[in-house]
């Protein structure tokens, strides 16, 4: 893993994005919303996996919302993964790099996609953390969308009191393929439903870096398991795609990938 310092994190998130609208034209592929949505929260998970690798802990990660895995494929690369092939590979005919992670790919712990199922694979290495006293991490990226799902609550309940270094974080963005999340499950009150099951819970702003930092860094200190809220906005950065349903599924074309780098570009922050 490749050294990134804290007060570049935003630029690097910045240079994901960019390379999300790239990747994303090329391929001819939808799902721009969800992956520019979690950006924030993928660079403070692999920057907070670098400092366990630096303490000389072992940590692995879940990408539970697994149609967000391009996204998941930048931030890794920007943290040093050797993806050469990525941009003229990815969703070729027998490529490693899917729309939904493929464990070919290294560095994927899981194959996930269908929803729901990552986050209960986390909490089952949480367990086997707890029943081998290993010190070890698991951190773990799931859509709010996915709480919909049953098996997602049972892998909570069961979580609570039986898995070790667990941090579950949720990419809250209200958003869901077919519209409004709170106009089909209403997970207004999800940090006192998890707190209920015993489960620690912060809420912080999903876009926030040193925020998303510092809540994942009290998150390792926890006994119990730590989920986080992360309060995101689908489409984060293109001002035409923000908390609008249709780039779930749209594609860019010539124009709208002109127009949203454009608004990239404008957007870029400054040098520290």
């Amino acid at each position: 893993m490749r050294s990134v310092e804290q007060p570049s994190l935003g630029q690097l998130a910045h240079h994901v994005r960019h390379r999300i609208l790239d990747v994303s034209f090329e391929a001819d592929l939808g799902h721009l919303g969800s992956n520019l949505s979690v950006v924030e929260c993928l660079v403070a998970i692999y920057y907070q996996q670098q400092q366990d690798a630096i303490a000389g802990l072992e940590s692995k990660f879940v990408l539970s919302k697994g149609h967000a895995a391009l996204a998941n494929y930048l931030v890794a690369e920007a943290f040093g993964a050797q993806y050469p092939d990525l941009v003229r590979e990815y969703l070729s005919n027998s490529s490693q790099f899917g729309t939904h992670p493929h464990p070919d790919a290294g560095g994927v712990e899981f194959a996930s996609g269908s929803l729901g199922q990552g986050i209960q694979f986390a909490v089952g290495l949480g367990v086997a953390n707890k029943l081998r006293n290993t010190g070890s991490r698991v951190y773990c990226l799931v859509s709010d969308a996915e709480l919909n799902e049953g098996s997602s609550w049972e892998a909570l309940m069961t979580g609570a009191k039986n898995a070790a270094g667990l941090t579950v974080l949720v990419d809250y963005n209200n958003q869901q393929a077919m519209g409004t999340g709170s106009d089909i499950v209403d997970l207004s009150r999800l940090a006192d439903a998890v707190r209920a099951l015993g489960w620690h819970a912060d809420e912080v702003p999903g876009h926030d870096l040193p925020a998303l930092t510092r809540s994942l860094s009290r998150a390792t200190s926890n006994g119990a398991p730590t989920m986080i809220l992360c309060s995101t906005v689908s489409g984060k950065g293109i001002s035409f795609m923000e908390r609008d349903v249709a780039w779930h599924y749209r594609r860019l074309d010539q124009w709208t990938r002109e127009q949203a780098l454009g608004q990239l570009r404008r957007g870029a922050p400054r040098e520290n």
